[in-house]
């Protein structure tokens, strides 16, 4: 890197250091040679390095770092115009909440050609801020220049954490592998996490299982992202039906302390997922109650609609019923249409077969058709109204993937409606039994009552061929 007053030739040592992972001998060194008597201009530039250590451990860093950028204004008050100054200025700006606005207005001044090192504080700020795109264009731009190595490999970190930000997860995939292949110890351990969420967010989950079997948990201790790794570990055993495994390694996450409230949440609601999954309702619920306590901003809303679901399932509708309408006092919650069906096929199961409709045509109004359409045809139902619950089935059939759980319900209600309509619709009750079968697991119980009305069906087909016969 180019200086404009001086060569800095003391930061030599200190960026071998760091290259090597020794930080606290990074401190030393830093401290050290500010204190020499020497020009007040280099006294101050080398404070601004120490800050620039400290902007590493990002929020953590704060305090000491906005310490020495104050003690460099002191020392020299012409620092403030350095490039360097203004980036990390508002990096802990950034990390303490500042706008995407004032970040962006704040470090417009930087070339980021001419001061690489700069350029890469600005990065992080606009990362701190949610400016993820601006940060992926300065980032990519500073491959062009020569970073010192601890920061190198960072910038390819911080360009993969812009284009998973981005959505761009096949271009972070690449970012996190050049990590990965430039770092060493915990640092190669934690880009590998990073890496291996990449890929699970591609559903290359065979890819994101090999590569977190290659993390070595005795280098990453008991902190944070031994809990990440668990949390990923969890959500590929579920994709892969293996929710006891699953569940297994998330509460092996979720034991350890001090995590941060974002990678709690997640491991939480994880576990509320998977028993679920398993059909431990009751213990669902207060797993997504514990996620709704660490829950932050949008997160709050979709974890209670998951613990309404959850509330559901243990026939507490009176409890259920209360959280789907605290979250439809959200008016910004994207699945709001959802949620309107949830209630529907709430106030159906407590018995409020009036109140169940009216909802039921307000979430079909609103789109919610395959939902609205079974909660109906559930209503018709038991009113014994079967032509109508045919009806309604097949719309709500008609509305969903072959295949899925809303297309199989609706089959197996359409062979139990023409079940009970009698012999005369035979032809109907075998189509739809059929139909059904072919994806209910034979350890559900719809497989056997299926079973039984195929046969009934080719039974009174039979007689209905003889009679006309």
């Amino acid at each position: 890197m180019l200086f404009r007053r001086s060569p800095l030739a003391e930061l030599g040592p200190t960026h071998k250091a760091l290259a090597q992972g020794e930080y606290e001998a990074a401190f030393a060194l830093l401290e050290t040679v500010a204190k020499r008597p020497r020009n007040l201009t280099f006294q101050a530039t080398y404070r601004l390095h120490l800050a620039a250590l400290y902007a590493l451990y990002e929020e953590e860093g704060i305090e000491g770092g906005a310490l020495e950028l104050r003690t460099a204004v002191g020392i020299d008050q012409t620092i403030v115009h350095e490039p360097l100054y203004q980036a990390l200025y508002w990096e802990f700006a950034a990390y303490r909440g500042e706008s995407l606005g004032e970040v962006k207005l704040g470090i417009s001044e930087i070339s980021v050609l001419e001061d690489p090192i700069a350029g890469y504080h600005a990065a992080c700020a606009l990362l701190a801020v949610d400016g993820n795109k601006s940060a992926a264009v300065i980032l990519d731009l500073l491959g062009a220049t020569t970073l010192p190595r601890h920061l190198d490999w960072r910038r390819w970190s911080r360009l993969g954490q812009a284009q998973q930000k981005l959505g761009k997860f096949e271009q972070a995939i690449h970012c996190f592998e050049q990590a990965v292949a430039l770092t060493e110890g915990y640092e190669r351990e934690s880009e590998r996490i990073n890496l291996a969420s990449c890929q699970f967010e591609t559903a290359n989950h065979q890819e994101a299982l090999t590569t977190l079997k290659d993390v070595n948990d005795e280098v990453l201790g008991d902190n944070e992202e031994f809990a990440v790794k668990r949390y990923l570990l969890g959500r590929i055993h579920l994709e892969n039906n293996n929710p006891n495994q699953a569940l297994d390694v998330l509460l092996e996450g979720y034991m350890i302390r001090g995590l941060a409230r974002e990678t709690a949440f997640s491991i939480a609601y994880a576990i509320g997922q998977v028993l679920m999954t398993l059909g431990r309702f009751k213990e669902a619920v207060k797993a997504f109650a514990e996620a709704v306590e660490l829950s932050e901003g949008d997160n709050r809303t979709i974890a209670l609609h998951e613990q309404a679901h959850a509330l559901t399932e243990s026939k507490c509708y009176a409890e259920a019923q209360l959280v789907y309408e605290d979250i439809l006092s959200d008016p910004s919650y994207a699945r709001r249409v959802e949620v309107f069906a949830g209630l529907a096929e709430v106030l159906f199961r407590s018995g409020d077969y009036e109140a169940a409709e009216t909802i039921s045509r307000r979430a079909l109004d609103n789109g919610a058709t395959a939902a609205a359409c079974f909660c109906l045809g559930n209503i018709s139902f038991e009113c014994f109204r079967y032509e109508d619950a045919a009806t309604w089935y097949e719309k709500a059939a008609s509305a969903s993937k072959k295949g899925s759980p809303d297309w199989v319900g609706a089959q197996q209600m359409l062979a139990d409606v023409f079940a009970q309509i009698g012999s005369k619709a035979a032809p109907r009750l075998l189509q739809h039994a059929e139909a059904a079968i072919e994806y209910t697991d034979p350890s559900n119980e719809w497989h056997l009552t299926l079973s039984r009305y195929i046969e009934l069906a080719q039974s009174q087909l039979r007689r209905n061929y003889q009679k006309v016969n």
